[in-house]
């Protein structure tokens, strides 16, 4: 758990109170730092060879080949994949 301190900002002539982690971004909202979102997304991918569009996981474990033809849309590499089609959108 990352140390939590205590300091006064001026705004106006009213000293504010503000708590902060050590480090942490100002412009973050207190949701932002308690939920963070993930890094990993669902991307739609559109095949190279036949057009077909296809959802696809970004840290996918697998090689992911295209329903229709069979054509490789994504290839993996340990970490995120390597995509090898147009990414048409970002689903969230």
């Amino acid at each position: 758990m990352q140390d939590l301190w205590l300091h006064e900002t001026e705004k106006g002539n009213a000293p504010q109170k503000t708590l902060n982690r050590i480090g942490e971004k100002d412009h973050m909202s207190e949701w932002e730092r308690l939920l963070p979102r993930p890094k990993s997304r669902f991307l739609r991918v559109k095949c190279p060879d036949c057009g077909n569009e296809q959802i696809v996981f970004d840290h996918a474990t697998n090689n992911i080949n295209c329903n229709v033809c069979g054509a490789v849309l994504a290839e993996r590499t340990g970490g995120k994949v390597a995509i090898k089609g147009e990414i048409v959108a970002s689903l969230e």
